[in-house]
């Protein structure tokens, strides 16, 4: 089974149910995490994330939101430490971005699933959720 590493954006995709121009970003989101429920690959969260999350979003609805996807054992934790972020700060683009990238190989996944796939140029697999 695939271990796919999330960024906050598909996220607030989800929780936001955003649009662009042309797609439904929400509904892409909702499909994504609909097949993690159904066992198809299993979602690294880290508190880096929840961290980006609760500036926006209450810890009521991501607790709500996680909890069949825990009852699945479908989520896998990972924990920011200093070395994480000693190591993100060396790396050629944002360290924000770049941290994503550490927790990600971290916690042993093969894609990050982000909105901003060139963040990741060059540090991770990147993937948009749709493309999953």
């Amino acid at each position: 089974m695939a271990v796919v590493y999330v960024d906050t954006n598909v996220y607030l995709d989800y929780f936001e149910n955003r649009c662009d121009r042309l797609r439904p970003l929400g509904e892409f989101a909702f499909q994504f995490f609909r097949r993690a429920l159904k066992c198809e690959f299993e979602i690294v969260m880290s508190d880096h994330v929840m961290d980006e999350l609760e500036s926006v979003v209450s810890i009521e609805t991501i607790d709500m939101f996680l909890e069949p996807l825990k009852k699945k054992n479908k989520i896998k934790l990972v924990f920011v430490e200093q070395a994480d972020v000693r190591r993100a700060k060396r790396l050629p683009t944002h360290w924000q971005d770049a941290l994503h990238a550490v927790l990600a190989e971290k916690a042993g996944a093969e894609l990050i699933v982000t909105r901003n796939a060139n963040d990741f140029a060059g540090l991770f697999q990147a993937v948009f959720p749709e493309d999953v």
